[in-house]
């Protein structure tokens, strides 16, 4: 049944209202971290409305509290280490830095990688030539329970762009890292139209 104009209206609020609350989340995060680190926050309307430790009291805070407009307000978890955000990649053989994080944000000297010669890394958008940081690697994931998981890699492939074409390399230097299937199958996955959700597999 299509919805009513005020509906339609309703709903379109609601959105802006989301898009604005996480707006604010992320351009105040640093100044959160000072009171908030290692926790995770409950943000409306320029404020912070609850906060824990851990996502589900957190989430019950908010039920205690009457709220009635749960999927307008944005929830994070407020990290004191510097996070670096990966593209959730089935079709990618491999998971990968991209050039961006590991130049610029951990300022990885290029003259340390090691070409794969005859590997090509699979990835949804075709093949691409190989490359590696050989140094060990530990990769943290943080759960909505407060926990930490570590995947401790011997190496770690990286995205590397040298000898694209200039124009061509601009464009390509916007893809994020990737966490190919390498680490993915390690996980049970379920998507969802809200999130997807990371299960650690028995061993």
């Amino acid at each position: 049944m299509p919805l009513s104009k005020n509906e339609r209206r309703k709903l379109i609020s609601s959105f802006k209202t989301a898009e604005d609350n996480m707006r604010w989340l992320v351009e105040n995060y640093d100044r959160l971290k000072e009171k908030y680190g290692d926790s995770w926050v409950a943000v409306r309307e320029g404020k912070v409305v609850a906060h824990d430790k851990e996502y589900d009291r957190l989430l019950n805070i908010l039920k205690d509290m009457g709220v009635n407009d749960l999927p307008t307000i944005a929830v994070d978890f407020i990290s004191t280490i510097p996070l670096t955000w990966f593209l959730f990649d089935t079709g990618a053989t491999y998971t990968q830095l991209s050039e961006r994080d590991w130049s610029t944000r951990f300022h990885i000297d290029p003259k340390i990688l090691e070409k794969r010669e005859n590997e090509p890394t699979l990835t949804a958008g075709g093949e691409m030539p190989s490359w590696i940081l050989p140094r060990r690697t530990k990769l943290l994931f943080h759960s909505t329970s407060s926990d930490i998981h570590v995947e401790d890699l011997p190496s770690i492939r990286v995205i590397n762009y040298e000898g694209f074409p200039p124009d061509e390399r601009k464009k390509l230097e916007a893809v994020p890292s990737i966490l190919g299937r390498d680490i993915i199958l390690k996980f049970k996955t379920t998507l969802t139209h809200k999130k997807l959700e990371m299960e650690k597999q028995n061993s």
